[in-house]
């Protein structure tokens, strides 16, 4: 599903939505990149909804390489729709992540 063209994708929740959802949902999020950054072979990309940021991690295994490579080259204020799913992270916060599965530019 790698495009350009949003075609029946549409959004299921906005950021302040995902930390009440459980782990392993399926979320469609849509926004804008504000920040890209890769660690070996974990890339890390931020995006902004209306109502907050929304962290996306494609690693290794879990992420075609294509798509973790692109996702990688993304730059800051590019408009991209994200299919993924939840997962808990181990921190502080005991927030939810986005481990992306697919994604779709619909703005460069």
């Amino acid at each position: 599903m790698i495009g350009n063209e949003l075609g029946d994708l549409r959004r299921s929740h906005y950021s302040i939505e995902l930390a009440s959802l459980d782990e392993g949902t399926n979320v469609v999020v849509m926004g804008w990149v504000l920040t890209v950054r890769g660690h070996g072979n974990i890339v890390f990309a931020t995006i902004r909804d209306k109502l907050g940021n929304i962290q996306i991690i494609t690693k290794s295994g879990e992420c075609d390489d294509d798509i973790r490579e692109k996702i990688a080259s993304l730059k800051q204020h590019t408009s991209i729709a994200v299919v993924g799913k939840t997962r808990k992270m181990i921190n502080l916060l005991q927030e939810l992540k986005l481990f992306l599965m697919n994604y779709v530019f619909f703005q460069k």
